[in-house]
């Protein structure tokens, strides 16, 4: 896991990449093994492997939700607004429920705010203004 994170740092994703595979093979339900997969296949543009690894690190119960917002942006990035939302949706739940602290400030008001403006598109005003004003709890998403 190591040796792919140096590789990840020094902007070298395709070895990465190997590296995580043979950390995946030694530990396969490790979360933050598939994260760092993932986001090395999103740095290549290779989208529907970056899916896949998230899902697995999400299913491997990633203890603090990164998974989901990164697959979450991955949806969005991607035009799968639906996806995106029921993922949002989730990390919301995990927010509230207290399982995950190291997101509620900035990517929690941007769930809010993302959910907001999903359900106005749609015409669920009623859901629309209760995520708008939540994100008014969050300092990075008050102005919007």
């Amino acid at each position: 896991y190591g040796l792919g994170h140096t590789y990840e740092l020094l902007k070298m994703p395709h070895f990465a990449i190997s590296y995580y595979k043979m950390a995946h093979s030694l530990q396969p339900s490790d979360s933050r093994v598939l994260y760092a997969l993932g986001y090395c296949y999103d740095q290549l543009e290779e989208y529907e492997y970056a899916k896949k690894c998230y899902k697995k690190a999400i299913a491997f119960h990633d203890p603090e939700g990164t998974s989901v917002i990164k697959l979450a942006k991955l949806h969005i990035k991607l035009g799968e607004e639906d996806d995106a939302a029921k993922l949002y949706t989730k990390f919301i739940a995990v927010i509230e429920s207290g399982k995950s602290v190291s997101h509620t400030t900035e990517e929690g008001g941007n769930a809010h705010l993302y959910l907001a403006r999903y359900h106005l598109r749609r015409a669920h005003y009623i859901e629309a203004e209760a995520h708008a004003h939540k994100t008014t709890e969050f300092v990075s998403t008050r102005e919007e």
